[in-house]
This record gives structure tokens, sequence and C-alpha cells, in this order.
């Protein structure tokens, strides 16, 4: 399979940390920041496509959603993890990525094949969005290390539900460089 038949799906990595628990995931953000980081840079390297599937965050358009998570709590974590140019951005309204949007169409438009999914939160959107790409016919992976759990017990037992659904669950083999 080539290169640009791959994408890595970035999930809710544009966040204000605006909300009910905003606190929790920010802290576990900047513990997972680098590993972020790290996936993204690989991706680009091996000439994967990049996607960003966002909550909207009130925001109707990609700038106004860069604009509000880069003013927010958190902008100085996420500023290390902004599309670049020709990054897609699908905006979402719930849980999956899937869900009313227009994922599916933009992942055909560019011929990919085979998904990687790495965000926040583990165990609600990244998982929703990594189960939905299996069940539409794109084989997945979900980064562990470059996701951000909201709880640690709940993310594990996300991680072994999508391992049963088909979906593969792999940690980063580079996970160590990233913080050397």
């Amino acid at each position: 399979m080539r290169p640009e038949e791959h994408a890595l799906l970035v999930v809710d990595v544009l966040d204000t940390f605006d909300h009910a628990d905003g606190d929790v995931i920010m802290r576990r953000f900047a513990d997972r920041v680098a590993f972020m980081e790290h996936a993204l840079a690989r991706a680009r390297r091996r000439g994967w496509r990049v996607v960003y599937v966002n909550d909207r965050h009130g925001a109707e358009r990609r700038e106004q959603l860069l604009q509000r998570v880069l003013d927010g709590r958190g902008g100085h974590l996420v500023a290390r993890l902004v599309p670049q140019d020709g990054d897609a951005v699908v905006l979402k309204s719930s849980y999956s990525g899937f869900d009313d949007t227009d994922l599916a169409w933009v992942l055909r438009e560019m011929g990919i094949r085979r998904v990687a999914v790495m965000g926040a939160v583990t165990e609600m959107c990244v998982a929703e969005t990594a189960a939905d790409a299996v069940a539409a016919g794109w084989p997945a992976v979900v980064l562990r290390g470059a996701s951000v759990p909201l709880a640690s017990t709940q993310e594990q037992d996300a991680l072994a539900a999508l391992a049963r659904e088909g979906v593969t669950v792999a940690a980063d083999p580079e996970e160590r460089r990233a913080t050397a």
C-alpha cells in the first residue's frame, strides 16, 4: 500500500479546555503532547494524509476554531499540533467523526485505504471514530500513546473493546524517543 493511501485522523486535539472535564483533559494532554507531536511528524514524514476531526467549539469554520483554541487556556499545548497547509479539517458535533460529517467522503476522495487514529479523549471520541472507521470499511489502528484519556481505567476498557471490534491498538514504537 502506498503511503498516500494512509491517513492519520487527529481527533479533538484542537480544544479550548473550557468545559466540565477541561482541567483533567488539559493535564493529561500535557502528559502526552510530545507523543502526539511525534506521531504527527512521523505520519507527515511517511507521506500520509493528515485529517483533523474536531468538535466545533462554537465555530463554523477552521479559522474560527483555530483562533478560539489558540487563544484558550491550553493554547500553548495546542499550538504544537495545529493543522498545516494541505491538512483537511472536518468539524463534528458528536463523539464520532463519522456522525453527520463529510469525513467518509473526504477519505474516499483522498483514496485512503487505512487509518490511524489519535487524539482526545481515548475512551470517547477516539474510540467512537476508530470503531466507525472499521464499520465503514477502513482498517484502523489507535495510537494509544498519542491519545489522551479522561480516566486510565476507562481507557484500558475502551481499548480492549476496540480490539474486540477489530481495531488494532498500538503503542507508538517510538514513544520513548519522543521524550528523549
